[in-house]
């Protein structure tokens, strides 16, 4: 079963640091997308902002504005690529927020969000 999935890449999805995003919303086997988190581009579509291809799946300005839209997220999923691999200060907060919110978190980033005693 495909589960429903949002992506966090908040000030980089139109930066080619926002590559694992950009992988989802062009295709995903294990994910429906619904939603990217990027406050720089919100109320836009994933797909026109990233090549001019329409592909319905909205950006958000904040993890909220997106679980209200779509309740049924299971996944919050780190879209992007940083210097060095670490998450991004701005992004502990919407990572515990999704926590909090009963979301799973997936992320790519040589840091280990499991290492940390604040969202494991």
């Amino acid at each position: 079963m495909v589960e429903e999935a949002l992506i966090l890449a908040e000030g980089l999805y139109a930066t080619t640091d926002g590559k694992t995003a950009h992988g989802l919303v062009r295709r995903s086997s294990r994910y429906r997308i619904v939603g990217v988190i990027d406050s720089t581009l919100a109320g836009r579509d994933a797909g026109e902002v990233l090549d001019g291809k329409p592909r319905g799946i909205k950006i958000y300005a904040s993890l909220q504005e997106a679980l209200r839209e779509h309740p049924e997220a299971k996944w919050l999923i780190i879209g992007v690529a940083t210097p060095g691999g670490v998450l991004p200060p701005h992004y502990r907060e919407v990572v515990k927020e999704a926590i909090q919110s009963g979301l799973g978190v997936v992320s790519g980033l040589h840091e280990f969000l499991s290492d940390d005693p604040e969202l494991s």
